[in-house]
């Protein structure tokens, strides 16, 4: 069963959906249940949904500074700008804990703060990921794995829906790349010690994945670090020196990472 499913699993971008809404369910849970948050917030899984509905009636307008030159710029701001922005405020800690109060800004119509930092994040990563590098890899490995009839159920009731994989298969169609063979998604099975790291709140790669490597690598310790895409720290270099430096896994301390927490959510100013 677990072969079956880290087949299934690697074939981007079509998990990216589900794994984000799980994300943002998880905010919206953590706001829920902690009293602070619940007071400064509300009930923020349905401010979310009503700016979506808002939204798909009529995209907002919103005038902001424009990120090359700060000149204040009108832009309109539909559902699937609001959706990607939402999602790549997910990727990292800080702007994933100021997530909910830019949601309550654009629940009370002003959308400006999340359209910067949303428009930031797009670029900021458009100047380290190669696209085209990008395209040949999913196009090659991935995308041809994916059944057009399964889309749907993947992503529905998410707040991404199917645009992102639905427009990457597209293109994939007329990228000039082969596909690898159907072996090439076979789980890596080796006899070594393997530090394998997740964050706890990654909104495309989720711990999920890491437990799915760790049942192929009979000599692998797979530990969760409160993180997003991607875990960083003093506490965690640590563990992986160690980790070079022991060449083992079994007298790993875990001690450091275990105490780790998410930083806290970023509340409103008081009025």
């Amino acid at each position: 069963a677990g072969h079956t499913r880290a087949i299934k699993q690697r074939r981007n971008p079509l998990p990216h959906a589900r794994e984000a809404q799980l994300v943002l369910d998880r905010i919206f849970e953590e706001v829920r249940s902690t009293p602070r948050y619940r007071r400064a917030f509300g009930d923020l899984r349905r401010k979310f949904d009503e700016i979506v509905q808002r939204l798909a009636a009529e995209p907002a307008e919103v005038v902001m500074r424009h990120p090359a030159t700060g000149e204040p710029t009108t832009v309109l701001f539909d559902g699937i700008a609001f959706a990607e922005g939402v999602r790549l405020q997910l990727y990292q800690l800080p702007s994933n804990r100021r997530l909910p109060l830019l949601l309550l800004e654009a629940h009370a119509g002003d959308f400006t703060a999340l359209a910067e930092a949303s428009i930031a994040s797009s670029r900021a990563m458009r100047g380290i990921i190669a696209w085209g590098t990008l395209m040949c890899v999913t196009a090659s490995e991935d995308i041809p794995r994916i059944d057009p009839d399964e889309v749907e159920a993947a992503c529905d009731g998410t707040f991404l829906g199917t645009t992102r994989v639905g427009t990457q298969m597209e293109v994939a169609e007329i990228w000039p790349v082969p596909p690898v063979p159907a072996s090439f998604a076979e789980p890596v099975a080796v006899d070594v010690p393997t530090l394998l790291l997740s964050g706890s709140h990654d909104p495309t790669t989720s711990a999920t994945w890491g437990a799915e490597a760790a049942e192929h690598l009979p000599k692998g310790l797979h530990v969760v670090v409160p993180g997003g895409h991607g875990v960083f720290g003093p506490e965690v270099d640590r563990l992986q020196q160690s980790f070079l430096e022991a060449g083992e896994i079994d007298e790993l301390d875990l001690t450091e990472v275990e105490a780790l927490q998410l930083p806290p959510l970023v509340l409103p100013r008081p009025k």
